[in-house]
């Protein structure tokens, strides 16, 4: 599927890695995260087999495996834990 960025058009996987690059320039690691709705909410991601490809692609970019964890869950882990004790 092919999506509609600035002037290019591009997969939803390679706008994932571009745009997640950019949140966390602008924010730091610990503030971004990646989920989803395979719940039909969702029109960007078919299903749950286009996470590996952005995960994949990330790595590619050279993002250590700490980073990728946190961005992957881990954050989503950690906000649930200060908020809910």
């Amino acid at each position: 599927m092919l999506y509609r960025v600035g002037v290019r058009t591009t997969t939803i996987t390679h706008a994932v890695r571009t745009n997640a690059g950019e949140f966390i320039a602008l924010n730091c690691v610990n503030h971004v995260g990646f989920g989803s709705d395979f719940d039909g909410g969702s029109y960007l991601l078919d299903d749950a087999r286009q996470v590996p490809k952005i995960t994949r692609g990330l790595a590619a970019r050279g993002w250590p495996e700490p980073n990728l964890r946190k961005f992957l869950g881990l954050n989503h882990l950690r906000v649930f834990r200060e908020v809910c004790g």
